[in-house]
């Protein structure tokens, strides 16, 4: 897998984030987590750091 659809938190749309574009990940201590892109841009979206870490470690253990 080499994208993956989130939710944002502000307004519920969806956001289609391509994992080759991925900087990091910011655990948010209230709720959901940061996509942060290479770009400098980052997103807010509801699905859990967890979810989101496992779905980018996925698409890392492609690249090998």
């Amino acid at each position: 897998m080499n994208h993956s659809t989130y939710t944002t938190f502000n307004n519920s749309a969806e956001v289609f984030v391509a994992f080759g574009a991925v900087s990091h990940l910011i655990n948010d201590k209230g709720e959901g987590c940061w996509v942060w892109f290479h770009s400098g841009k980052c997103i807010h979206v509801k699905e859990t750091f967890e979810d989101v870490s496992a779905d980018l470690a996925d698409y890392l253990e492609t690249l090998k």
